[in-house]
């Protein structure tokens, strides 16, 4: 009589060692990489205060130049009236109408003077 075929636990041992380490792994790279992504949300840092310049060094900003009006100033050779103004974050709004009707918005910086942009409302 022949003995029966008996599996071949070997190879089975073998898969299952290799599965055990891959679910070490796994997990270890699982907890590095959790603790690595709690530490860089974590930042205490005070924000920057940006320096005060003193008043003896301030200097006087003209933004219109002197004997001109700020409409000639916004809309150089073009009839307009003020509608509205008004200051938000450092930034000068005008709102003007010109005598065709055309709504635009310019933006001043207050601190230079200078113009940052133009939009026309419609």
């Amino acid at each position: 009589m022949s003995e029966p075929d008996q599996p071949n636990f070997r190879v089975l041992k073998i898969v299952v060692i290799v599965l055990g380490i891959a679910i070490l792994a796994m997990t270890g790279i699982i907890i590095v990489t959790a603790i690595n992504r709690m530490g860089d949300s974590v930042v205490v840092e005070e924000p920057k205060v940006p320096p005060t310049p003193s008043p003896t060094e301030a200097e006087s900003v003209s933004i219109a130049p002197e004997g001109e009006t700020w409409t000639s100033v916004l809309l150089p050779g073009a009839e307009a009236e003020i509608i509205e103004s008004a200051v938000e974050s450092g930034v000068l709004r005008v709102v003007t109408r010109s005598t065709d009707g055309t709504v635009l918005v310019h933006l001043i910086d207050v601190r230079t003077g200078r113009k940052v942009g133009e939009v026309s409302a419609r």
